[in-house]
């Protein structure tokens, strides 16, 4: 149940992780007694060299800045036009094969700084509590973002 997070039928990496139920499962998973799991679990996910996700148990915290760019007639009054993480971008659209644009035609949505937070954790399978999030200009919590419906985290593009 635990590979299927991560994994589809066929043993290859999701496009969007299955986190449903993930805060449950993980915190089941990381308990001593599912050990072998991890393991097993992290040796396949570091042959997916390029793309970012959180290795269960794992204790280092995935720091993200978010560049934001001031916004007419869209959804609300910022967009993000870019996501960095240890000062690279890691903004691709949902294939992993080009950088994401936002002036491409694709759905996009509302969500506030929670909202987003919440996103970029589902998109690299972490608890919150091992994420964080910063913004490249001071907004209200209260003020709503674009952000696309589909996009991916990765340190390289898909070849």
């Amino acid at each position: 149940m635990v590979y299927e997070i991560y994994f589809n039928g066929n043993g290859k990496l999701r496009t969007s992780f299955k986190t449903d139920f993930f805060d449950e499962v993980y915190e089941v998973l990381v308990s001593d007694e599912y050990e072998e799991s991890i393991l097993f679990i992290e040796s396949n996910l570091v042959k997916y060299d390029n793309v970012i996700v959180h290795i269960p148990k794992s204790t280092q915290r995935l720091i993200f800045s978010v560049g934001l760019e001031k916004i007419e007639n869209y959804y609300s009054e910022y967009a993000v036009v870019d996501i960095f993480c240890n000062g690279q971008s890691v903004f691709y659209n949902e294939e992993g094969n080009e950088k994401y644009d936002i002036d491409d035609d694709m759905p996009h949505t509302a969500v506030g700084k929670n909202g987003l937070l919440e996103v970029i954790s589902n998109k690299i399978a972490a608890p919150l509590n091992m994420i964080e999030v910063f913004y490249d200009i001071s907004i209200s919590d209260e003020i709503e973002i674009t952000a696309p419906y589909k996009f991916s985290l990765r340190w390289y593009a898909e070849s």
